[in-house]
């Protein structure tokens, strides 16, 4: 007998794609499904269109709360799941009818605790990914390694997860880039992880992301994140991870010092994410074996695990017309 897999979707003013997101999960071939939607304190048709499905199919739950964000919303959708299983599908996004399938089977073929698979983004006409029979299987540290190269790995859906890896852990509330905050925990408290390259969850290229919208002081709260995961490694004698994680902010503060330079001006807060740059950099450049062509402009990072943060150059200067610090 298939085992329960509990779908969680957050939704919040999302009258536009709720309807659709719903029929895609509902159109699974795993049938033994329950979906729970939380609706966030939505100001359009939002919380009308879960309570027309709810009448419609036993299998689907509502809640109504006052909005709280996101994480507040998955909070809630977690603690009312009955599911052996966990996924997770947000409301202007849909999935390939055997989105769960593939993830459940995976899971079982492969004794793991998560597994996770690929995913295409659109904007307009709905694509259509192909199951690939192809799966890998890795312990807990690649997911953690990744983390840092690929945001496919920190973000909840996509994936399916055994439901006792939340015990204890929540997303944290009135933060931004609230799944840096987990991720590294979710992956912590596993053995192993099963992933594939099928694409079957269907990212929707929202216009009013967050992500899309103009900078905001808010998108520091990743910087936060980061350095809680540092003292989470530390803590936990993760030393390799711990380094990685240091080189991951020095090019994201990196990054933020010339977003907050261009789109906003501000000269403390611009101050602030130097200063911290400076202290970590100095202070861990032996530890991470970094070494100075000149001085400040130029530095290496020796880590192949990512690329993106191997050589941070002030490339950003020249297209922006900035000094450096």
């Amino acid at each position: 007998m298939d085992e329960l897999i509990s779908v969680l979707v957050p939704a919040y003013n999302a009258e536009k794609f709720l309807n659709r997101c719903i029929d895609s999960i509902l159109a699974q071939t795993y049938k033994e499904l329950e979906i729970i939607i939380v609706n966030d304190g939505s100001k359009d048709r939002t919380g009308e269109i879960c309570d027309a499905y709810a009448e419609n199919y036993n299998r689907i739950k509502v809640f109504h709360q006052d909005n709280g964000g996101v994480s507040k919303a998955r909070n809630k959708a977690l603690d009312s799941a009955s599911g052996k299983y966990i996924c997770f599908v947000d409301s202007d996004d849909c999935v390939h009818p055997m989105y769960c399938e593939t993830l459940y089977n995976m899971l079982k073929k492969g004794n793991a605790d998560i597994t996770q698979v690929g995913y295409l983004k659109f904007d307009e006409e709905i694509p259509l990914g192909k199951v690939v029979e192809e799966y890998t299987v890795c312990d807990k540290y690649y997911p953690l390694e990744q983390m840092a190269v690929d945001y496919a790995w920190i973000v909840p859906w996509g994936k399916l997860y055994r439901r006792e890896i939340f015990e204890g852990l929540r997303y944290p509330v009135d933060v931004n880039h609230e799944d840096e905050f987990i991720a590294h925990k979710l992956y912590y408290n596993i053995s192993k992880l099963v992933y594939s390259k099928s694409p079957l969850y269907y990212y929707y290229t929202n216009e009013n992301s967050i992500m899309r919208k103009q900078y905001n002081p808010s998108r520091l709260s990743a910087l936060k994140a980061l350095k809680e995961r540092l003292a989470f490694y530390e803590e936990h004698k993760e030393e390799k991870l711990a380094q990685v994680t240091i080189m991951e902010y020095l090019a994201m503060s990196k990054r933020n010092y010339y977003l907050v330079k261009q789109e906003l001006g501000d000269e403390k807060l611009c101050d602030k994410i130097k200063g911290e740059h400076t202290r970590l950099l100095k202070e861990n450049k032996k530890r991470c074996n970094i070494y100075f062509i000149f001085y400040p402009e130029l530095y290496i990072i020796p880590c192949p695990l990512i690329e993106r943060a191997c050589t941070i150059v002030y490339r950003a200067k020249r297209k922006l017309g900035l000094k450096c610090w």
